[in-house]
């Protein structure tokens, strides 16, 4: 378990375990899942070791709930890109015809059915 991706040292370093069969797990500063790619190559990781690699990406926001005291205050919503289009993501393909549930298509529904306000909607949009 590598505690933090911060630096290109560090990423080298994952991805090398990664690469020589470990399961590598660890965390890294992005907007959402796929800027995690964009981060990663920030770092001069080449497109084809993350092709190999990469299994999934989960990206979570913490939201508050709004309504009844049985409830929590904060809720995470979380985006996953795994398979193929995690393998667009990282190849900077996309495809509107696949479902993503994006942060923002998220927040708009936890809204849609009662659980946060209208200002957690466009947060971070």
């Amino acid at each position: 378990m590598v505690g933090e991706i911060r630096d290109k040292p560090t990423a080298q370093f994952a991805f090398r375990a990664a690469l020589s069969g470990h399961l590598v797990i660890s965390t890294i500063h992005a907007r959402d899942a796929h800027g995690t790619v964009h981060r990663l190559r920030e770092m001069n990781i080449k497109q084809t070791d993350m092709e190999q690699t990469m299994i999934a990406i989960a990206s979570q926001q913490l939201v508050t709930v709004e309504g009844a005291e049985h409830l929590p205050q904060r809720a995470a919503i979380l985006e996953l890109l795994d398979g193929v289009r995690l393998q667009k993501a990282i190849k900077g393909e996309s495809s509107a015809q696949e479902p993503f549930y994006s942060f923002s298509k998220l927040r708009r529904k936890a809204y849609a059915l009662g659980f946060i306000s209208s200002s957690e909607v466009d947060t971070f949009s």
